[in-house]
């Protein structure tokens, strides 16, 4: 489809607890970390969405000194934004990416209220943008939704509410719900909007709002090779297959392709099964957790299973999380060998998707600093508790 409305997680740090870090609010995409989300989409049936037909641009958006109309990308030649059979634009790597490259840093074009488009705002908007005119331009080029396909483009001849119909067209097709503060906004990035969905598991990206930067990333989760196509998961759904289709084709209107939806049907069937496994385990740890009744060896019994289903799935996004509860569950029961050896996986990992420069990452590495410092250390039963298989570290 190319740009779509996507949730967004929120990296901050938060405090730590006995057992385990806070409840997540919500669902989140393509979840890879123990965090605050702040989630949300604003859902439109996409019977009119089209791409964009506005051919007025002075210089082309997919050039890349356009594109990066901020000039914060380094390296500008991360990825390219092509015309993709069946899925109108996405983007695809220029070069050889590596696990763990920053990909993408983007501040948003604008930021939207979060219900509403009120038409004094988008008059406001293009009214600042007549001096701006390359980011009105770029905003133009990016898909929408309009009831009225035959709705005048040009900036130049449209009457308002034709402005006013377009803007609320392509804000709702294309944000991501982010915070400042306690406000939520629906914030556009126009290259961030190129990417397309790939389900848990066959996602190649990661995408996190750094609020402290006030910055969308984009990190690779897995090496990704020159002409290989981005996606990231616009649900954290991993299973059954055939739920997570249609909420994709009702959300979104469109049919994944990825290849854990397009499985033989005996292959679905296993993925399934291990995906209800990882469900379950996932909501045994965090109802028993939270109510304070799940005994610290049963906790580690249940996060070894869950990297063991993991595996099977093929999906790394929250590994970082478990690893880090499993830290916190040894640290309560003063084992600081065990803690250690979680707190380097979940490090690795939290690098590797949201940034070895981030508040999860940073909170890791002060914990490893000085572990008894830890909210509740030592405040359990004295136990020696299990730790990662050493084979764990090179996955």
């Amino acid at each position: 489809m190319g740009s779509k409305t996507k949730s967004s997680q929120k990296q901050s740090g938060v405090s730590v607890r006995s057992l385990a870090l806070g409840a997540l609010l919500g669902a989140a995409l393509s979840s890879s970390a123990v965090r605050t989300l702040v989630v949300g989409r604003v859902g439109v049936p996409l019977a009119g969405f089209v791409q964009s037909r506005w051919r007025g641009t002075p210089g082309d958006v997919l050039d890349p000194n356009t594109y990066d109309y901020e000039g914060i990308m380094a390296d500008r030649l991360v990825f390219e934004v092509k015309d993709l059979p069946g899925k109108g634009k996405g983007a695809v790597a220029a070069r050889e990416i590596k696990r763990g490259e920053l990909i993408l840093r983007e501040h948003p074009l604008l930021l939207a209220p979060d219900d509403e488009t009120p038409r004094e705002w988008v008059h406001e908007l293009f009214y600042n943008w007549t001096f701006s005119p390359s980011k009105r331009d770029i905003f133009f080029n990016l898909a929408h939704w309009v009831e009225d396909e035959s709705i005048n483009l040009d900036p130049a001849t449209q009457t308002p509410d034709e402005r006013y119909q377009l803007a609320v067209g392509t804000i709702e097709v294309n944000v991501a719900a982010v915070s400042v503060g306690d406000t939520s906004y629906r914030a556009l990035f126009p290259r961030f909007s190129r990417l397309n969905h790939a389900c848990p598991g066959a996602n190649n990206v990661n995408y996190v709002w750094r609020e402290d930067l006030r910055e969308m990333r984009l990190y690779a989760v897995r090496d990704i090779p020159k002409g290989g196509e981005f996606g990231g998961s616009y649900i954290h759904k991993l299973g059954p297959t055939a739920d997570r289709i249609e909420t994709l084709k009702n959300t979104w209107g469109f049919t994944c392709g990825c290849k854990f939806c397009t499985q033989d049907a005996e292959a679905t069937a296993q993925r399934d099964a291990w995906a209800a496994e990882w469900h379950a385990l996932e909501k045994d740890f965090d109802e028993r957790s939270e109510a304070g009744t799940l005994p610290g060896p049963e906790a580690i019994r249940i996060v070894r299973d869950l990297w063991t289903v993991s595996f099977k799935l093929d999906y790394t996004g929250d590994r970082a999380r478990f690893s880090e509860e499993a830290a916190l569950v040894a640290l309560a029961h003063g084992d600081t060998k065990s803690a250690e050896q979680w707190l380097q996986l979940a490090l690795k990992y939290f690098s590797i998707e949201v940034g070895a420069d981030g508040p999860d990452a940073d909170r890791i590495r002060d914990l490893l600093a000085y572990p008894a410092g830890a909210d509740g250390f030592g405040t359990k039963e004295r136990l020696t508790l299990q730790g990662p298989d050493a084979a764990w570290f090179d996955s």
